[in-house]
């Protein structure tokens, strides 16, 4: 009887954490492995210009515009013009607006040089903030809920 009744222990556990970990990894459709699809194309976009994929953005418009940059974010990445993590190139001193939409999990959107940081959010919510890039260099952006950014949930803002 106590064999029993310890079998049945023991399968109701393994099934918790079966749940448990396809809970987690789930929503992941790539799966953690290191597919090298990150990008190194320059994205960025501004309030009155469309930019596709691939396209190169025009950053020689006024001074201090405000640069409107749509972010979507899934286990494990973030993706910008359909691509995914590629760097965002801005100029110091445009005022950035970030429309960020979780498309699976749970996330948010951080550069800590630049003061900036979403809401965390649910698949299917969207937050907005605006920062200033103010200073020039390369900052990390990336997701900063559990071990997120370690699973390769981030990428590079290029203000110069």
């Amino acid at each position: 009887m106590k064999n029993i009744l310890l079998t049945i222990i023991i399968v109701v556990v393994v099934l918790i954490l079966l749940v448990g970990l396809i809970f987690v990894f789930g929503n992941n459709e790539s799966g953690t492995d290191s597919d090298d699809s990150s990008s190194n194309t320059d994205v960025g976009t501004d309030t009155d210009q469309d930019t596709n994929a691939g396209d190169e953005p025009s950053l020689d418009d006024t001074d201090s515009e405000v640069r409107t940059i749509v972010v979507s974010g899934e286990n494990f990445k973030f993706m910008i013009n359909g691509q995914d993590n590629p760097d965002i190139i801005v100029k110091e001193g445009d005022i950035i607006k970030i429309e960020f939409t979780s498309t699976g999990g749970f996330h948010d959107f951080v550069i800590d040089e630049l003061g900036a940081k979403t809401d965390k959010i649910n698949t299917g919510d969207t937050t907005t903030i605006e920062f200033v890039a103010s200073k020039k260099g390369t900052f990390n952006y990336y997701c900063s809920v559990g071990n997120h950014r370690g699973l390769g949930m981030e990428g590079n803002i290029i203000v110069g």
